[in-house]
């Protein structure tokens, strides 16, 4: 957990755009997120959201497109 931390510190972020998944066992929402780390921006970065009655729960997130790797 403390790695993602580490890769999710940010400067700043603007949720760009949410749309459903098509074709999953329960409604997920990819949520495109522009994320600032000092000078660089990464855009379109996907967080993988599941509505629950009690908010959101994260699936996965597209950590690669911070990292590079």
């Amino acid at each position: 957990m403390y790695a993602i931390a580490a890769v999710l510190r940010q400067d700043g972020y603007e949720v760009t755009a949410a749309e459903p998944v098509p074709g999953r066992d329960r409604p997920v929402t990819r949520v495109s997120v522009e994320v600032r780390r000092g000078e660089r921006i990464h855009r379109d970065v996907g967080v993988f959201v599941i509505s629950t009655a009690s908010g959101w729960l994260v699936e996965s997130v597209e950590l690669e497109k911070i990292t590079g790797r």
